[in-house]
């Protein structure tokens, strides 16, 4: 998938919120905006990593001496 596919249903669905939900729109608008200044998008693991339960439920770390990164989990 290419950013600009990424950017576009970012924008499709800002487009077709209702009126009110603010908060929702304002992270869409957010995320739209530092897609729009990546200068690459990584994926660095597998597909059964960004499933839904994960996304909810962990965080990304990288270690800042060997750049490995690791999903952990969210301090709930």
């Amino acid at each position: 998938m290419e950013k600009f596919e990424i950017m576009q249903t970012v924008q499709s669905v800002l487009d077709s919120l209702p009126h009110g939900m603010n908060a929702t729109k304002d992270k869409l608008i957010r995320l739209r905006n530092q897609l729009h200044n990546a200068d690459r998008i990584e994926s660095k693991f597998g597909p059964s990593a960004y499933m839904i339960e994960n996304l909810r439920t962990k965080n990304l770390e990288t270690d800042t001496v060997s750049g490995i990164s690791t999903l952990t989990e969210k301090d709930i």
